[in-house]
């Protein structure tokens, strides 16, 4: 999630809209993770309540990075409050978990997401479709071969050539090295 200074005056003065287009997809992933997906509506719900908080004190951010902060705890206290409200069964102790966590650690976890997801979203559709199929959808080389109508060894070059690409996106981030080097493990 990128808040730029102009988008933060413009928050400040009242115009929502630019700030939670930029937001919002950041954040619903953020909620999403943390709730799973099959309480997506309490994850957007806990944002709306959120961002609304925020929108209230809008004028004493001077920074984006104070804004940025200022909203993720801000989606963290409304997930916590979720959770007991709800009494979320399923995810309940795993949120429990998270809770006990370092909500930096979640904001800096989420950082690393968005770069991650931002990079593939400019890779050629082939390559999206095999991080899709591999890393989203947890299939094997065979099962993408089959449903792509590939060979297998196709596939296997298809996913070396998307862990060469994200690599050279990341060539001088030591952090997102680490994260693709993690990739490779899930092949």
């Amino acid at each position: 999630m990128k808040i730029d200074s102009q988008t933060l005056e413009n928050f400040r003065k009242g115009d929502l809209e630019p700030l939670f287009l930029e937001i919002y997809p950041s954040l619903l992933r953020y909620a999403t993770r943390v709730l799973g997906d099959n309480h997506a509506q309490l994850a957007e719900d806990c944002i709306q309540d959120a961002v609304y908080k925020v929108y209230l004190k809008r004028k004493r951010f001077n920074h984006p990075f104070e804004l940025k902060a200022f909203l993720y705890t801000a989606v963290h206290n409304q997930m916590v409050d979720i959770c007991r409200k709800h009494h979320l069964q399923v995810n309940y102790a795993k949120s429990i978990e998270w809770v006990e966590n370092s909500p930096v650690d979640s904001f800096l976890l989420q950082e690393t997401l968005d770069l991650l997801y931002h990079a593939i979203n400019k890779l050629p559709d082939d390559l999206k479709k095999i991080y899709e199929l591999a890393f989203e959808q947890h299939k094997k080389g065979a099962e993408i071969a089959q449903e792509l109508n590939l060979s297998t060894s196709t596939v296997a070059r298809q996913k070396s050539r998307l862990i060469e690409v994200l690599r050279k996106q990341f060539k001088d981030n030591g952090l997102m090295q680490l994260v693709i080097s993690w990739l490779l493990t899930q092949l």
